[in-house]
Order: C-alpha cells, then sequence, then structure tokens
C-alpha cells in the first residue's frame, strides 16, 4: 500500500485454511525486517479505504485484485477506529518508482500527477540501479 500517492498499489490474496493461519503468522512476526504493531481491524481498513480515495482522486484505480483482497474486512467498519491519517508527503503527492515500474509506467504516472495537481504540486523520487541486496 502506497500512502504517498498511489493507494492500495499492490494488494495480494490467499485462500487458505483456518489451521495455515498460526503458521502464516509465524512467519510474518520471525522477519525482523518487520517491525509489527498491534492495531485494531477498523483502523487497518480504514487506513486502507481513506489512502484508495486519495489515490482515486489522483486519478489512480486500486490493483486490479484488491475487489478480492478486500474481502478480508468481512463486516470491520472503518469508520469504527479513531486514529486520522494523512496521506501524501508534506501536503503534496508524493511518487516513489517501484521496482517493477517500468519506464512507460512511470511516465503514465508523472503526467496523471501533472494534469491533476500541476507543475510543483507533487514530488517524485526515482530510484535507478539495481537495490542493493543485504545478506544476512
Amino acid at each position: 500500500m502506497d500512502v504517498f500517492c498511489l493507494g492500495v498499489k499492490n494488494a495480494l490474496y490467499k485462500i487458505c485454511e483456518a489451521s495455515e493461519y498460526p503458521e502464516i503468522l509465524a512467519r510474518i512476526h520471525s522477519n525482523p525486517a518487520e517491525s509489527m504493531e498491534r492495531q485494531h481491524p477498523s483502523c487497518a481498513r480504514k487506513l486502507v479505504e481513506e489512502a484508495l480515495v486519495y489515490a482515486k482522486d489522483l486519478g489512480f484505480e486500486p490493483h486490479a485484485d484488491y475487489r478480492i483482497a478486500r474481502l478480508i474486512f468481512g463486516d470491520i467498519e472503518g469508520h469504527a477506529c479513531p486514529a486520522s491519517f494523512l496521506f501524501g508527503k508534506n501536503g503534496k503527492p508524493f511518487y516513489v518508482n517501484g521496482p517493477n515500474d517500468t519506464p512507460a509506467i512511470q511516465r503514465r504516472i508523472l503526467k496523471q500527477l501533472e494534469r491533476r495537481c500541476g507543475p510543483g504540486g507533487y514530488d517524485y523520487l526515482m530510484m535507478v540501479g539495481d537495490p542493493v541486496k543485504l545478506s544476512g
């Protein structure tokens, strides 16, 4: 998910048996690079849905798999979350290209931001080259 610009950038889902859940959760928690903090499910839904609205206002649609992946929220109500979320960075949309964003995708996103926000109305960071791989 991208709270700076694109909203629901990727959506992955896996339908599994309830008995598989503890193993999946253990794998997630065993990754030292990921820091997790317990949150109420309503806040997760609110964050995702508000990021979706922010991105739609900029002209970006969610990843196609979100249509199915969103079903994970079930009957959880996002409005039950008391937290407030900010989108963009320093008051403006901020695009950072991802490792799978081709030059054509990057140009399309920047053109859309230019159309919607005007010159200087958004910021971006383009990473070039291969990401550094850390061994450990």
